[in-house]
């Protein structure tokens, strides 16, 4: 305002240039500077930080200086502080103990180990035709002729049908099946199969001993002895847990085979005392029931006709008919799953701890201020655990002044009999 013969007013260090900010060098602790251009106001405080304290339009305040540290990581760094603009420079060799190896260089064939909860070892790459197995404290490469090697009940290779030889010491190849009716036998170098029209075998045209209408079957190997001869019609062969004799049709009980169907076919009865086959068919599809007296058959399962109840959690199931709600979200309710409501646009979903979440206004506790709408131009202020309390601006001019307690838009107070005076020469920034 004009200066008058009652007093003389005070000029704070100001810019007149928009963005400008004053650094921490241009004033003391606790100094004002005014940016006439943009209206903000900065003091510096007891740390030596320049801070912005209000700005009619509500602009943030602005970081002075950035530094970084490396901390245990093992990383170090260099370009900072950074008071105005720059790069911070990281390096070093992060630990294991912050997701890194701890090693900044390693040798063809190196391969890392975990020697420890936070510690990362290299092992060398072994001899030429040494094998990886597991030491006492780590992995070791070991010559394989200290290996103590076991058994196999399979061996690696072939086909179905091959039969496994030996092409050179230590040294195994496989021979294809042959075909239906050939027979194995020894060629040049290798096993071979062979039609028996090609092998030269000795034929016996008759047997010695034996008698009219008698059947000739092995006692033993290389012996021959011969059934009497049968006296009843309609007997069969049996044996009689010494000799092969003769006789009567025994009663059919049971059968450990039946005539009829292919590989994968299901047997059923299709009447009293009949037996049929079910094909096999395609995989993925269950056997389900046609319901008494009806054929079974294949097809798959419907989860709205053949399955009842509810699928246990503990069996990948929610163990829970709820139905999904439009824009809810599913959560835990410890023994199965259920739906919250839906909420409202910009809502957040809030926890309630062990009991079911719900969509709301977010409360101060968990970052928000439990409103819905903020008053143009107020200024917030922090309330504990309650809502904000806002300072609306007020009249014109005015400043934010705190009693103690609180703040409030007012007009700076001049003491009675007070005199305010200008600083002179303070210059820009």
């Amino acid at each position: 305002m004009p200066q008058s013969t009652n007093y003389t007013p005070i000029s704070l260090y100001y810019s007149s240039t928009a963005t400008n900010v004053p650094s921490s060098g241009n004033l003391v602790n606790g100094e004002l500077a005014l940016n006439i251009a943009d209206m903000k106001l900065y003091a510096k405080n007891s740390s030596g930080i320049v801070t912005l304290l209000a700005s009619n339009s509500g602009a943030s305040a602005t970081v002075s200086s950035v530094a970084v540290s490396g901390g245990t990581t093992g990383l170090t760094t260099s370009g900072g502080p950074i008071t105005t603009s720059g790069t911070i420079t990281f390096a070093g060799t992060l630990i294991a103990a912050n997701g890194g190896t701890g090693f900044a260089s390693y040798t063809t064939g190196d391969m890392l180990y975990a020697s420890g909860a936070t510690t990362i070892s290299k092992l060398a790459l072994g001899t030429t035709n040494y094998v990886l197995t597991a030491g006492a404290s780590g992995p070791q490469y070991v010559a394989q002729s200290t290996l103590a090697a076991g058994s196999a009940n399979n061996l690696a290779g072939g086909s179905a049908g091959a039969t496994p030889y030996q092409t050179g010491s230590g040294a195994t190849s496989f021979l294809s099946l042959g075909a239906s009716g050939y027979v194995l036998s020894a060629g040049a170098s290798a096993p071979q199969y062979v039609a028996q029209s090609t092998l030269s075998v000795g034929t016996a045209t008759n047997l010695a001993g034996g008698a009219a209408n008698r059947i000739a079957y092995q006692t033993g190997a290389g012996a021959t002895s011969f059934t009497p001869a049968p006296t009843t019609s309609n007997y069969v062969l049996t044996w009689n847990g010494t000799t092969i004799d003769w006789a009567s049709v025994p009663t059919v009980t049971s059968a450990g085979n039946l005539v009829g169907g292919a590989a994968g076919d299901v047997v059923y009865q299709s009447a009293t005392n009949v037996s049929a086959f079910l094909p096999d068919i395609a995989v993925g599809n269950a056997l389900i029931s046609g319901g008494v007296g009806v054929a079974p058959s294949y097809g798959k399962i419907g989860l709205t006709t053949h399955v009842s109840g509810t699928l246990p959690i503990a069996s990948g199931g929610t163990n829970s008919t709820a139905t999904a709600t439009a824009g809810g979200v599913g959560y835990g309710t410890g023994t199965a799953y259920a739906f919250t409501t839906a909420g409202t646009t910009g809502q957040a979903l809030i926890s309630a701890g062990a009991s079911a979440p719900a969509f709301g206004t977010l409360g101060v506790a968990g970052g928000g201020t439990s409103l819905t709408t903020l008053t143009a131009n107020n200024v917030i202020l922090g309330n504990g655990t309650s809502a904000p309390l806002f300072v609306a601006p007020s009249t014109s001019g005015n400043a934010l002044i705190s009693n103690g307690t609180t703040w409030a838009s007012q007009t700076i107070p001049v003491p009675s009999g007070s005199q305010i005076y200008t600083a002179l020469n303070f210059g820009g920034f």
